[in-house]
């Protein structure tokens, strides 16, 4: 596996080749409306909504045309979308210039099941629709209640969707250990998560574990991630995605008005995107569906929330590089590749080395490293010995802002917080998330707007659905003084196998085609 977005040196064939990767950006998970009257129907055995209910619904998010122009003309830099529908495909946008955006279309499957024509368990039977090239669809034997799926098309494969947040999670890791479908990833972040999921952030970072911060964040599934890749022993990629959907609109009404208190702009908080993507690799600014559908089957992509990496992964040497000062963290797995037994879990101990973090004449210890903007990890010196393994990178930057005023609880007030130093422009982009630190839990706020020290968050939804921030968030029992907000922005990179040489030291990649 060859990625990076710096210039790599290859040596093939006697021969130094230079490389320029050109990477893009994109959500792979924005749900656009359905044709109305049409399947949105699971098989009566699944319980979806209840005992005797029928699964039947749009979960669309607005007209297609609608939302490809908001994310144009954003500036947020997307350059390629995948259209969700549920259970079968969005209705087809009719964008007047598609040189704008690139589109794939995508289908989420909910409940494992759907109706197929003939069983006796549907009144109104259709046939299960995914995208060209995506799948192949399957149900799961048992079925899982509320298992989503994702098929992005020209994808031969699945990606399992925020996998920790359902009561039956440990089925739904199960079964992605065990290789159906043939599972080619699986969400790691998924904003529509972050907003429903209420935590209590700890006013010390040393609280928070810096590999897996999953008991704050459902939204985040490393540890998911890193248990299914180690029992399949094969590359398993994460991707972050925005899920934005219901806020505006469904097949009935495919776009909704703005209410009077709503937020009165087309752009990031009022669609909801902006928050997760996808970095994919493309062989030229000249690409197409199929050229990111590619890359995605190949894992030649890096999931982000706000944290631009440049990297160099094709030698023993593995080099990364932050657009910000970041904390780093790296593990992996190792053992035998053909034995039944899943790889050994194991951590790297990182310190710092001059400008660059490194796993290299470390002392032992469990501790993050110090943030830096540079990471070398040595793949002969990892704290195993073993014929197989891998290793997982990632990143993140955690700001904290102390809340100097807290805003008005009073029905209607906007709810603007003053905070104690300047605001980063990246860390309250419009659109974006903000926990509070301290005091009780809470669900997430979203940021509408920010200048100096001011952040002014979104307070209602004329079209809210009861299960999203802020229909659940409030300012009430905040206090200055004591509670911050707090941002965080991460970057994933994909697993990085490695495979020892019979006889020898030498490292290969085992699954670079």
């Amino acid at each position: 596996m060859i990625t990076s977005l710096v210039v790599g040196l290859l040596v093939a064939s006697n021969f130094l080749v230079c490389v320029t990767p050109v990477f893009i950006k994109g959500a792979f998970h924005q749900h656009a409306t359905q044709p109305c009257e049409s399947c949105h129907r699971a098989a009566f055995d699944i319980d979806a909504c209840g005992p005797g209910c029928m699964h039947e619904q749009d979960d669309g998010g607005t007209d297609a045309d609608t939302l490809i122009k908001a994310i144009t003309s954003s500036g947020r830099g997307y350059q390629f979308v995948g259209l969700v529908g549920n259970e079968e495909l969005s209705s087809d946008h009719s964008h007047s210039n598609p040189d704008d955006i690139v589109t794939l279309h995508v289908m989420e499957n909910q409940m494992s099941n759907v109706c197929i024509k003939g069983t006796h368990k549907c009144e109104n039977p259709c046939d299960p629709v995914v995208p060209s090239g995506s799948g192949p669809w399957l149900a799961t034997k048992p079925h899982i209640n509320n298992l989503h799926r994702e098929y992005i098309e020209g994808v031969p494969g699945v990606f399992v969707q925020h996998p920790t947040t359902d009561p039956q999670r440990l089925e739904i890791l199960a079964y992605m250990k065990s290789g159906q479908d043939n599972i080619r990833g699986m969400e790691v972040y998924n904003s529509w998560v972050d907003q429903a999921w209420e935590a209590t952030v700890p006013l010390d970072d040393s609280a928070i574990d810096y590999l897996y911060p999953d008991s704050m964040y459902a939204a985040m599934s490393m540890k998911y991630w890193d248990d299914t890749t180690r029992a399949l022993k094969r590359p398993v990629y994460g991707l972050a995605d925005d899920d934005g959907f219901v806020y505006t609109g469904d097949c009935d009404e495919s776009v909704y008005d703005h209410a009077k208190r709503d937020v009165q702009t087309d752009t990031a908080s009022w669609f909801r995107f902006g928050m997760g993507w996808s970095m994919v690799d493309v062989p030229s600014k000249d690409f197409n569906a199929a050229d990111v559908s590619n890359s995605v089957d190949k894992g030649h992509f890096y999931g982000s929330t706000g944290v631009t990496l440049e990297y160099n992964i094709s030698g023993d040497i593995l080099i990364v590089s932050a657009n910000e000062p970041v904390v780093f963290g790296v593990t992996g797995g190792a053992g035998e590749r053909n034995s039944s037994t899943p790889l050994v879990a194991f951590n790297l101990t990182l310190c710092e080395q001059g400008k660059t973090v490194t796993n290299v004449g470390c002392p032992s210890s469990t501790k993050p490293p110090p943030l830096s903007r540079h990471l070398q990890i040595d793949l002969h010196k990892l704290p195993i010995s073993a014929p197989f393994f891998f290793v997982r990178i990632q990143a993140f930057v955690r700001t904290r802002y102390p809340i100097t005023k807290v805003p008005s609880s009073k029905k209607h007030s906007k709810w603007t917080f003053e905070v104690g130093k300047d605001v980063h422009t990246g860390d309250f982009l419009e659109g974006r998330l903000a926990r509070v630190a301290g005091g009780i839990g809470r669900r997430p706020f979203l940021v509408e707007s920010s200048k100096g020290r001011s952040v002014t968050m979104v307070n209602y939804f004329s079209e809210g659905y009861g299960d999203i921030t802020p229909d659940q968030t409030n300012v009430t029992g905040i206090v200055a003084g004591r509670d911050e907000l707090i941002v965080e922005r991460w970057a994933w990179m994909q697993p990085v196998f490695r495979s020892v040489v019979s006889g020898s030291k030498s490292l290969v990649d085992p699954f670079l085609s």
